[in-house]
């Protein structure tokens, strides 16, 4: 279960091209925020059609 979890944190890493040094590679945390701060981002693009 472990090694799937870890294959599944490395496909989200990739398909959001989060590179080794970026801060979503320090912490699981840290990945959530940065996913968070996209997601944020697309909405406001979205609330401003």
């Amino acid at each position: 279960m472990r090694k799937a979890h870890h294959q599944n944190d490395m496909a989200v890493m990739q398909a959001y091209e989060f590179t080794k040094g970026s801060e979503a590679y320090k912490s699981e945390a840290a990945c959530v925020a940065e996913l968070m701060k996209l997601y944020q981002k697309k909405v406001e693009e979205i609330e401003k059609r």
